[in-house]
């Protein structure tokens, strides 16, 4: 199941934290922070990637066989272990400790985002 994305403890390999991986600088400076499986076996991993210059939070699908579905960066913003949810209609919602709230559907599509703070929507 997803090889080198879960590890022997159920916890997210080292795999996942590689540059080559998550899409950063690979310099070692990547980590993956919150970890979810859907009923249909795919997984959702986010955490944060450093270019170099600023942190980027990083959302990736995974399908059953560890291939990546789809990517999403949000660059030069991450302070913070972003948290990750899903719904029952796999809809994934993820967020950052700058209060911003993004909602992205099955297919990586953001359909809304919150703004940072209370109640505001951007």
């Amino acid at each position: 199941m997803l090889p080198g994305i879960i590890g022997g403890s159920g916890g997210i390999s080292a795999g996942f934290t590689r540059g080559a991986v998550t899409g950063g600088a690979g310099n070692g400076f990547d980590f993956g922070s919150r970890l979810v499986l859907d009923p249909g076996g795919n997984a959702y991993v986010a955490g944060a990637s450093y270019n170099g210059l600023n942190w980027d939070y990083l959302t990736i699908k995974y399908n059953p066989n560890g291939n990546e579905v789809w990517r999403k960066v949000d660059a030069g913003s991450a302070a913070g272990a972003p948290k990750l949810a899903l719904d029952a209609g796999a809809n994934v919602y993820v967020l950052r400790s700058n209060y911003v709230l993004a909602k992205y559907d099955a297919n990586g599509l953001e359909t809304w985002r919150t703004a940072g703070g209370v109640g505001a929507v951007a």
